[in-house]
């Protein structure tokens, strides 16, 4: 039953009577009662008036008593007016709020009518119940009936205009409440957020101090599948992010580190527009920064180099900005010393940490800067060599397999960097490299001649080589061997990266540092019969090429080494072996040359490579004494006698012995011809 006693049995009949006219009277009547009351002081009236509306009308189950109880409510807030209703706003502002999920709708509109007489008087005293109200005008935005709907906009419009116009506006509070909402996943909610971030944004309301708090949510919403609402958080986030240029343009503070990890997590999400909009704040904050995100670099380096990658050009691009802003960043530190590079020190184990992590990915772009990087960082602090070899050297090793050639250079500045300072580490990462290349039945192999070249451009070729040449005869699988001192012999005759090499052994064994070189890779081109000749041949050791080509007539002459022997005849055509050419052009002087060209001549079938090596060969004009020249000590352009060649023969002969002994346990003959 309701209550009659405060407001009459008339009042009571009219406010629940199903005719809105009669309600309005009703209504009209109890803002007489208010007037009364107020004009006798008499508060307390006042109270018990509005729990009676709210027990007895607003909480009743008929729908009429409740939109009576409504209209009464509002004649309660347009009675007491603006001077008298502070102390009853909460009151008030409860009453409506608690019917704005109400089942019917018409009740539901009632209610956000009656919140909005509420709003007309109390104005800025309606603040302190702002969190509520805002809440409220959430649920009756994404309200399925659109007059609610109506109603709600009519409502937010009057809480705006206090907002904007309000000194006592409780920005804290206005955060507490956006920061609920904005991570809601309803469409006009989020609309109804990112335009009160707009309005206050426009109205010169500070919220960047606060920007933590909802950041991260608006990113989210750039991810909406409704453009329009995308959109307007960009519009948020392009309006906050031109309040940040300003405050640093004035010295103001910015929490740098709180946004920059909100910011950072944006650069992770999947959806492309978030990615590309959280990196461009990135490239700002870099720019507008300076040294405040050197603690952060390790942080941004992760998202940066996987972002390198990323399949959007647009936001490639921005990573590619991004990492010349932070490889900038690192170099100005490093060069300003004292405490801005302390701080660059204290964050090199995690920049260590996310640039090993990112030799993990499987993209290019990403590997290739995390090895630039490493450059960088090891050439700016050698100190750190030692420690990180333990950990860095697998990894840079695992990396020659990659597919991308880039990746393999890079990888191998690094290495070589990292081992260049120690002999024992140098050599062991080249023994270490020759086992890489044995793997899986040599399924690196193709990549040794590229990596030997790069390696030549880094360190110096005859150190590289002679350490090379040592190793490599220790290996047991002689197929192996074979096949990478053939890789090696035309790295050593066609790169441009080994003529200085070329240019050594060029200068003939009566030079010392030739004759020292030479008898080095002698040892390990024994291994391969043609790679041997060549590289007497380079080294204008005629007679030893021609003693050594004579042998071939005791072993079995293999299709594999006759390919051989047909690559090195294209090679003498080539500009290597220039001097050679001319060297025919004295028979007189070179016999022992011209009896080498012929025995490789004997050796091949009828092909082009025996026709065009005859045909070099007939050009010679050859003197009728050769042979008498030959026996003649005076013409006989023999060998470096101090070099014991006769030694270096039975080696060789004693490698084919291994070789054959290969053979018949079952290996292959084909790969170590």
């Amino acid at each position: 039953m309701v209550e009659v006693s405060i407001i009459g049995a008339e009042v009571t009949r009219m406010l629940s009577d199903s005719k809105a006219d009669l309600r309005k009277r009703g209504a009209a009547e109890i803002d007489r009662k208010v007037q009364l009351h107020c004009s006798e002081k008499d508060w307390g009236a006042v109270h018990n008036l509005i729990r009676l509306l709210k027990n007895s009308f607003t909480h009743s189950v008929q729908n009429s008593l409740r939109k009576g109880g409504l209209l009464a409510i509002s004649a309660v807030a347009i009675a007491l007016g603006n001077g008298n209703i502070g102390e009853f706003v909460y009151e008030l502002v409860e009453a409506a709020i608690e019917l704005f999920q109400d089942q019917d709708p018409t009740v539901r509109y009632h209610a956000a009518e009656c919140l909005y007489n509420i709003a007309k008087v109390a104005r800025g005293l309606l603040l302190v119940e702002f969190g509520e109200i805002f809440t409220g005008i959430c649920n009756l935005k994404s309200d399925n009936d659109r007059a609610v709907q109506n109603a709600s906009d009519t409502l937010d419009g009057i809480l705006r205009d206090i907002a904007t116009e309000s000194k006592e506006f409780n920005v804290e509070l206005f955060v507490r409440t956006i920061r609920k909402h904005v991570v809601s996943t309803k469409p006009r909610i989020r609309q109804y957020v990112l335009s009160w971030l707009l309005v206050l944004e426009t109205a010169d309301i500070n919220l960047v101090d606060y920007l933590p708090e909802f950041l991260g949510g608006v990113l989210d919403i750039l991810a909406d599948p409704d453009k329009k609402i995308a959109g307007l958080a960009d519009k948020v986030l392009s309006a906050y992010l031109q309040r940040l240029r300003d405050m640093v343009s004035k010295d103001m503070p910015v929490q740098w580190q709180r946004i920059i990890s909100i910011i950072i997590d944006g650069c992770m999400k999947r959806d492309d527009r978030t990615r590309g909009s959280a990196l461009a704040w990135v490239v700002e904050f870099l720019c507008l920064s300076k040294y405040k995100m050197v603690e952060s670099i390790p942080e941004l380096l992760k998202v940066v180099l996987t972002c390198m990658a990323d399949k959007e050009k647009s936001i490639k691009d921005n990573a590619s900005v991004a990492n010349g802003y932070l490889a900038s960043l690192f170099g100005a530190a490093k060069e300003t010393g004292g405490e801005i590079e302390e701080e660059v020190k204290k964050v090199l184990p995690d920049v260590f940490d996310s640039l090993t992590n990112s030799l993990s990915s499987g993209e290019i772009a990403t590997k290739s800067s995390a090895l630039q990087w490493l450059h960088m960082v090891l050439e700016a602090y050698p100190d750190l060599i030692s420690s990180s070899y333990p950990s860095l050297f697998p990894d840079l090793l695992r990396l020659l397999g990659d597919p991308s050639d880039q990746v393999v250079e890079l990888s191998l500045q690094v290495l070589a960097m990292i081992t260049r300072g120690s002999s024992s580490n140098f050599h062991r990462f080249l023994s270490e490299l020759v086992s890489f290349l044995q793997v899986d039945g040599f399924k690196h192999m193709s990549r040794a001649g590229m990596i030997v070249k790069i390696l030549a451009k880094i360190t110096p070729p005859e150190e590289l080589f002679s350490i090379l040449a040592s190793i490599i005869p220790t290996v047991t699988d002689l197929g192996f061997v074979s096949s990478l001192v053939t890789n090696l012999n035309i790295v050593l005759l066609t790169s441009p990266e080994l003529l200085p090499l070329r240019n050594i052994l060029k200068k003939g064994l009566n030079d010392e540092k030739a004759k020292k070189l030479f008898t080095e890779l002698y040892y390990c081109w024994s291994f391969n019969a043609v790679s041997l000749v060549s590289l007497c041949l380079l080294a204008k050791a005629y007679k030893h090429a021609y003693d050594l080509i004579r042998t071939f007539g005791e072993q079995e002459i293999t299709v594999s080494m006759l390919v051989q022997i047909d690559k090195l005849i294209q090679m003498l055509e080539s500009p290597v072996f220039t001097y050679i050419r001319l060297a025919l052009l004295e028979p007189n002087e070179n016999p022992y040359l011209i009896k080498a060209l012929f025995g490789v001549l004997m050796l091949l079938p009828q092909s082009t490579a025996f026709d065009d090596l005859h045909k070099r060969l007939k050009s010679v004009n050859t003197v009728c004494n050769l042979n008498a020249q030959i026996r003649s000590d005076a013409a006989t352009n023999g060998d470096d006698s101090s070099i014991e060649w006769d030694k270096l023969l039975e080696h060789y002969k004693s490698v084919e012995t291994d070789k054959e002994a290969f053979v018949k346990s079952g290996g292959n003959r084909a790969t170590v011809s």
